[in-house]
């Protein structure tokens, strides 16, 4: 047991580390490159050279926003997995993703010069409305197939909804690309301080939840006799995985696989352990944002990449081989 436990301690720094590495380089590289010294003192001075411009004014607050986004899109996929018991459980396969992206859409058209912060309301409540939806289509909990078809239905719908505003509207048109494929192109400041609002909303959420949905894995009638109520459990796991779904499309659009793929390689690293697994989630969610961004930036430069092609590139095999592996 103590093995194990120092085992899962070493992995949660090894992580950490990767993160804080992944931060590293996403404010070394991209249209140029700065060294290690020339980011410390790209941050640190107080001079307005080119330095100071590209790492403080675009950069840091880039990254910062790409952390932000794969954290609350792993977490949110980490829940929606343990609620539902459903492997293929992530925000964007359950259309929670695109009511997000849809009540955006719905409050730019109607009102185009509202500022950031009131898209970004607009989207947690999407993301939140969008998570009661499904419980209330797929009537529950009673099917991890019916959920998921229930989503992918919900999420095509909104998405053609999404499609009809951009065509319809010269006002999201120049943003439509960058929004449907999801990236953090002109991701700032306005998009980094959501982590004011995101971290004690997550700490808050791993703290009230995660004991709570392990009681659930050992079925209902147990979690009941230890004072829980299942039914009241999960509804609040699902609309807080909007609510940080919410969070993550205000910042970087329609972002695939992420949600998927981060829980299954933090449950490699971590374990099972809800708590374990929620913070892995965050952390891998990150580290994978970072590098799609990071890369996005260099691999056509001086032009990019919207990053969730490169997170599709990635989630796009998981998909496949939890189909052929895990629901075969």
């Amino acid at each position: 047991m103590e093995l194990v436990k120092s085992t899962v301690i070493r992995n949660f720094f090894l992580l950490l580390l990767i993160a804080l590495l992944a931060f590293l380089f996403s404010l070394q590289f991209g249209t140029s490159y700065f060294s290690p010294i020339e980011v410390i003192n790209g941050l640190s001075s107080s001079d307005s050279g080119i330095e100071r411009t590209i790492i403080w004014e675009i950069r840091f607050p880039r990254s910062l926003s790409a952390a932000l986004v794969g954290a609350g899109l792993g977490l949110a996929g980490a829940m929606l997995q343990v609620t539902t018991r459903n492997p293929l459980a992530d925000p964007a396969i359950l259309g929670i993703s695109a009511l997000a992206g849809l009540a955006l859409a719905i409050v730019v058209v109607i009102f185009p010069l509202v500022n950031s912060y009131v898209r970004g309301l607009a989207c947690i409540a999407g993301g939140v409305a969008g998570g009661g939806l499904i419980l209330l289509l797929s009537r529950g909990f009673v099917s991890p197939l019916r959920i998921t078809i229930v989503g992918v239905a919900v999420g095509a719908f909104a998405s053609a909804c999404i499609i009809g505003l951009i065509t319809g509207s010269r006002v999201v048109l120049d943003l439509a690309l960058g929004f449907l494929a999801g990236g953090l192109y002109g991701a700032g400041w306005e998009d980094a301080f959501w982590w004011l609002i995101f971290l004690p909303l997550m700490c808050l959420g791993i703290i009230g939840l995660a004991n709570r949905l392990d009681n659930l894995t050992l079925g209902d009638e147990i979690a009941i006799n230890l004072g829980e109520n299942p039914d009241r459990t999960r509804v609040a796991a699902v609309l807080f995985s909007g609510l940080m779904t919410g969070i993550a499309v205000s910042i970087s659009g329609l972002v695939s696989f992420v949600g998927l793929a981060s829980p299954h390689i933090a449950r490699a690293i971590v374990g099972r352990g809800s708590l374990n697994l929620f913070l892995g989630s965050v952390l891998v969610g990150s580290i994978i944002m970072l590098a799609a961004d990071t890369v996005a930036r260099v691999v056509i430069r001086p032009s990019e990449l919207p990053a969730g092609i490169l997170t599709a590139f990635v989630g796009a095999p998981i998909l496949i081989y939890l189909v052929r592996s895990k629901l075969s």
